[in-house]
C-alpha cells in the first residue's frame, strides 16, 4: 500500500492548487491507496501534522515554494520514519525543483510520481537546522526572504532581480574563515555561498555539483563589480571554491544566514553533509 499526504503550503502553494487542484487530484488519486489533502497557512499546525502523519504515510507531496520544502525537511529531519517526498512547485524561484530535475509544470511534476523513479538526496546540517541546496551570508543573502510577497505575486522572479540590483550598489566586505580537513582559508568576500547541488537564483552555477554526491561546495568570490556578482555568474569556475563534507565557518559580525531562501541562524556555523537522508521522486 502507498498512503500519501498532499500538503498545500501557505500562500505559495494555495494559488497553484486553487487553479489546478481538481486536475492534480484526478491524476494523483489513482497512484495511492489513500490520499489525504491538507491546506495550511499556520506553520506550527503544519509542522505538527507532518510529524504526526510521517509514521503513517509513505509519500508526502509538497505543493509550495522553496521555503515550503525547506520547512518540511526540517520538520522531518529527526523523525525515525521519513516518507518519500514529492514536490510540485507553487513558488517564485523554483530552485528546489531545478536541483532535482522537477519541472515547474505541475503535470510534468506529477508524471515523475507516475513513473515511480525515486532517488536519495543529501542535506546539510547547520546548527539545529538543515538545508537542501544553498546557504548564503553577506550581500544578496536576504533577497529571497525580504522581497515582499505582493511584489513576488506581481512580478514573479523579476522581483528578486529588482532587489538584487539595489543591493549591488551597497558595497559589502565580510571577513570569513573556512576550516576543513584540508586546512583553513581566510579571506574577505562580498558574500559567501554554500551549494549542495547545482542551481541557485535561477542559474546553474555549480555545474559539477550534485545534491547526492556527499559533498558541498563553498564559494568565496572576490570583492568586485556589483559586490562580485557579475564575475561570479559569468565565470563561477574562476571563483575560489572549497569542496568538502564538513566545515567550520567563522564570519566577522553577527550576520544572518539564508538557508534555501529562508531567514535562518546568525554568526559562525558548523556545516556537515547528512548523506542520503531523504528520498524524492525526481529525474
Amino acid at each position: 500500500m502507498n498512503r500519501a499526504l498532499l500538503l498545500v503550503s501557505g500562500n505559495a502553494g494555495r494559488g497553484l492548487f486553487a487553479k489546478h487542484g481538481k486536475d492534480m487530484l484526478k491524476r494523483l488519486h489513482p497512484l495511492f491507496s489513500y490520499l489525504e489533502v491538507v491546506e495550511s497557512f499556520d506553520l506550527l499546525e503544519a509542522e505538527k501534522l507532518v510529524k504526526d502523519k510521517s509514521q503513517e504515510i509513505d509519500t508526502l507531496i509538497v505543493v509550495g515554494g522553496d521555503g515550503s520544502f525547506y520547512n518540511v525537511i526540517n520538520w522531518l529531519s529527526k523523525e525515525k520514519k521519513k516518507p518519500t517526498l514529492a514536490y510540485i512547485n507553487g513558488g517564485t524561484m523554483g530552485d528546489v525543483g531545478k536541483n532535482f530535475g522537477i519541472s515547474k509544470n505541475y503535470k510534468k511534476a506529477i508524471r515523475l510520481i507516475e513513473q515511480g523513479k525515486v532517488t536519495s538526496f543529501d542535506v546539510v546540517k547547520a546548527g539545529d537546522k538543515v538545508f537542501a541546496y544553498m546557504a548564503a551570508v553577506g550581500a544578496y543573502s536576504d533577497v529571497a526572504y525580504k522581497t515582499e510577497r505582493r511584489k513576488k505575486k506581481a512580478f514573479g522572479i523579476l522581483s528578486y532581480y529588482f532587489k538584487s540590483i539595489r543591493e549591488a550598489f551597497h558595497k559589502q566586505n565580510v571577513s570569513v574563515s573556512v576550516t576543513t580537513d584540508d586546512g583553513i582559508v581566510e579571506t574577505k568576500v562580498p558574500f559567501l555561498l554554500i551549494l549542495n547541488g547545482a542551481n541557485v537564483g535561477g542559474f546553474r552555477i555549480n555545474k559539477d555539483g550534485s545534491i547526492n554526491d556527499g559533498k558541498m561546495e563553498i564559494y568565496l568570490p572576490k570583492p568586485g563589480l556589483f559586490n562580485g556578482l557579475i564575475p561570479f555568474f559569468l565565470s563561477p569556475k574562476k571563483v575560489k571554491r572549497v569542496s568538502t563534507s564538513k566545515a567550520h565557518i567563522h564570519i566577522d559580525g553577527d550576520l544572518t544566514w539564508c538557508f534555501d531562501g529562508e531567514e535562518a541562524i546568525k554568526g559562525d556555523i558548523d556545516v556537515e553533509i547528512l548523506p542520503s537522508l531523504f528520498k524524492i521522486y525526481s529525474e
